[in-house]
């Protein structure tokens, strides 16, 4: 799946959106994608050990997958499996190391490939928080929040001891780990630190805080990446390392430490493992924020948007939608570089597009002028509608970073499909295969009730 098309109000240089977007997401329409705080990691374990494997490959590494799965069947992978794998298909361990089929760290497609894996990771873990009433998602852990010394960045949750023979007692408790029952540290006697309670906070020294060159301006020189595969190698060969060998080897106050944070078939287990990885994740989403960009929208104007918007409403979904494509216009930063084009459509996708990729300042008559001449009517072909966009911003872009807005109200019926296993298009074509959109960045907003009219699980999976 491809990256989360993140949609914030930005002040640093480059940011194509300015400050008045988040009034028009909360206004337009539902974005089916979360924002929001988050807490801790406590369910890491129950999702490693027991979820399949998001985009499972062929079993690379010379050890067994660490859930017990069949190596020989990829189906079975869990997610403990598919990140231990990966390590092994790629960087170190895969093609400098003679083991795995992909990239070494600083060729050319390895850290493109790096955060995407790892953004994926975080982004589906939180989705699964989400539907968890006591959660909220995946918090930061950034080491530069803390005061220098010698304790500059303690860890704010711990990890359960192994209560296995051969350890001495039963390590640390889930309650002074903020840990629920179902996971302990498998090799160590675990690690304190109860997320609430500062004085239970582990220390961990050996960590890294992270560069200037990995931080926004005015604080750092994040702009001066040419390329997210740049970024992605500099964070593998300068950070990543450094904080996971950091947790492992970080000790509480009791004397008890874990290992589980440094090897691949192991690390997703330990809750620091996230909140770390999210601090990378971060820095990614802070680059591109400062890149110019691409942006095809994507309107429906299939036969169901000339209901209304809202119940009572004299407003159709069809008038909303553009003139929330028009106000997503208004709102993109001119003399930044960034492009902005439209396709729309119902049955099949306008192609041409309705508007070609054009400059941010000429967008603003340009999309209004476009939008004047559509009208609604006929079925609903998302997919085409995105591929569309797609391939155009393929051919006629400029920049590195490129994005889709999709703007809809419906459930797809017409090939070819997101999802082909039902909503009207089981049998009547191939879905679209996973990866079709690339790096491409995509925001689904939707239109109307998402119980009823709304497939809001293809959309947002999508938009993940």
């Amino acid at each position: 799946m491809n990256s989360g098309f993140s949609i914030r109000s930005q002040n640093a240089r480059g940011s194509f959106v300015k400050n008045r977007l988040r009034w028009f997401i909360l206004t337009v329409g539902v974005v089916l994608g979360i924002w929001g705080g988050a807490v801790f990691a406590e369910y890491c374990w129950q999702y490693v050990d027991n979820f399949f494997a998001i985009n499972p490959q062929t079993w690379e590494c010379s050890y067994a997958p660490p859930s017990g799965a069949a190596a020989g069947t990829p189906s079975a992978q869990r997610i403990i499996d598919e990140h231990a794998n990966w390590h092994c298909i790629n960087g170190w361990l895969g093609a400098a190391g003679g083991v795995g089929s992909g990239p070494a760290i600083g060729d050319a497609g390895y850290g493109l490939a790096f955060l995407g894996m790892h953004k994926q990771m975080i982004n589906d873990f939180d989705l699964l928080r989400d539907s968890i009433p006591s959660l909220n998602r995946i918090e930061t852990w950034d080491p530069n929040d803390f005061p220098l010394g010698p304790n500059y960045n303690p860890m704010p949750w711990g990890i359960p001891g192994n209560p296995q023979p051969g350890f001495p007692g039963a390590g640390v408790s889930n309650i002074t780990a903020g840990a629920i029952a179902g996971g302990v540290c498998l090799v160590g006697t675990g690690r304190s630190g109860d997320g609430s309670d500062p004085a239970t906070y582990t220390p961990c020294p050996g960590c890294t805080i992270l560069q200037a060159n990995f931080r926004a301006p005015p604080i750092g020189t994040l702009d001066n990446f040419a390329s997210a595969d740049d970024v992605g190698n500099s964070l593998e060969m300068l950070w990543h390392g450094s904080f996971h060998n950091g947790i492992r080897g970080s000790v509480d106050s009791n004397g008890n430490r874990c290992n589980d944070a440094g090897p691949p078939q192991t690390s997703p287990r330990d809750s620091m493992f996230w909140r770390a990885h999210k601090a990378l994740d971060d820095v990614h989403s802070n680059w591109q924020q400062l890149q110019p960009a691409d942006i095809m929208i994507v309107l429906d104007r299939s036969g169901s948007m000339t209901g209304a918007s809202s119940s009572g409403s004299l407003i159709s979904k069809m008038d909303a939608a553009k003139s929330a494509a028009e106000m997503f216009t208004e709102l993109v930063e001119d003399g930044q570089g960034h492009n902005v084009g439209l396709v729309s459509f119902s049955s099949t996708a306008t192609s041409p597009p309705d508007l070609a990729l054009t400059p941010a300042n000429a967008a603003l008559a340009a999309v209004p002028a476009a939008l004047a001449g559509g009208n609604a009517g006929g079925a609903t072909a998302i997919g085409d509608g995105l591929l569309e966009a797609h391939n155009h911003l393929t051919a006629q872009g400029n920049n590195e970073r490129q994005a889709i807005l999709l703007l809809t109200d419906g459930k797809e019926n017409r090939p070819p499909c997101l999802d082909g296993t039902g909503n009207g298009c089981n049998g009547a074509g191939a879905d679209i295969a996973t990866g079709a959109f690339g790096q491409t960045q995509i925001c689904a907003v939707g239109f109307g009730d998402a119980s009823t009219s709304l497939d809001e699980i293809v959309l947002r999976d999508l938009a993940e």
